[in-house]
């Protein structure tokens, strides 16, 4: 090898390499050379080429990619290249690593996943085959259930909490919690005969709404905007939920117990039927407010009695004796 220098050329300069490099010396076509100096040491960067059978063959696949995002990717077709930047990958990178953490700051949720029944026949809440995503709803499901009235779906077990709920089927709660987190409705029947209904979220029965037993629960409001049934001999549980009646509810079997604030509205224009000597109990933080018509019918008696009253505080009965 010899080097030009600004003292003039040297020649017969030797050199080290790998053995599998010697090829390129007697195969390969000299094109560049260039000498550098890193750490102390001496380089020579030597660039070669060769002739090849053309390739005919297309490929249209990723044959590169830079790492440092200089070039994102590069694809060929064997006739031309294209070179894919990274300034607009790094720039919608960088915007929105500053909206995450935008959102972070404000403790956003995740986003809400529409989730809808797709089965054309009643059935388990629990069997992931019903959903559109193959799972049971999760936390951040808008669960929608659109096949109508034909059909009825039951939760049965779990412990279950949804984003929301909207549906046009009959609901029954059976066992189980289901735990709703924001405005919800259902506009067929809706039973509750065991487990619990819970949440912030509040629940619009727009069918008829039959209350057998298990609980009502947690801070949003369950809104009757129909009828409703209060029937059987077991008890009802109102933990801390609002019952508010906007349409006829009758209470024909079984104690109503409130805790923790739990209130029953019967709101104007509503008409509430007590029949027969029914405990509603709780301590004086639960009431039943009344601003529509209150009607006690007398098992014996069948006497029919109205009265009118802002509230009661709960200790016992729910009613006066008359």
């Amino acid at each position: 090898m010899s080097i030009w220098t600004i003292d003039g050329r040297i020649k017969h300069v030797p050199f080290h390499g790998a053995p599998r490099l010697a090829e390129y010396l007697t195969d390969w076509n000299l094109s560049d050379a260039r000498m550098f100096i890193s750490s102390g040491e001496v380089f020579l960067s030597v660039s070669f080429s060769k002739e090849i059978e053309p390739v005919n063959k297309l490929n249209n696949a990723v044959i590169g990619v830079d790492r440092g995002i200089n070039y994102l990717a590069v694809t060929t077709d064997g006739q031309k290249a294209q070179f894919f930047g990274g300034a607009k990958v790094t720039h919608i990178r960088n915007r929105y690593l500053k909206t995450r953490a935008s959102i972070q700051r404000q403790k956003a949720t995740t986003a809400a996943v529409l989730v809808r029944w797709v089965s054309t026949t009643s059935g388990s809440w629990h069997d992931p085959a019903n959903w559109s995503t193959g799972a049971t709803p999760g936390p951040f499901a808008d669960v929608l259930i659109e096949t109508g009235s034909a059909i009825t779906v039951t939760h049965s077990q779990n412990s279950d909490s949804i984003h929301s709920l909207h549906s046009q089927a009959a609901l029954k709660i059976t066992g189980g919690s289901l735990i709703i987190a924001t405005e919800s409705e259902v506009s067929h029947n809706f039973t509750l005969s065991g487990g619990t209904l819970a949440g912030s979220g509040n629940l619009t029965v727009n069918g008829l709404l039959i209350w057998t037993g298990g609980t009502m629960s947690g801070s949003g409001h369950t809104i009757i905007n129909c009828a409703a049934a209060i029937s059987s001999l077991s008890a009802k549980t109102l933990s801390r939920r609002i019952l508010d009646n906007n349409g006829t509810t009758t209470w024909s079997g079984g104690p109503i117990n409130a805790d923790s604030g739990g209130v029953f509205n019967n709101l104007p224009g509503a008409s509430f039927v007590l029949q027969g000597d029914l405990a509603f109990s709780g301590s004086a933080s639960e009431t039943f407010n009344n601003v529509g018509t209150f009607r006690r019918v007398h098992p014996k008696f069948v006497a029919v009695s109205e009265v009118c009253f802002w509230s009661i505080p709960h200790l016992g009965y729910a009613v006066p004796e008359y």
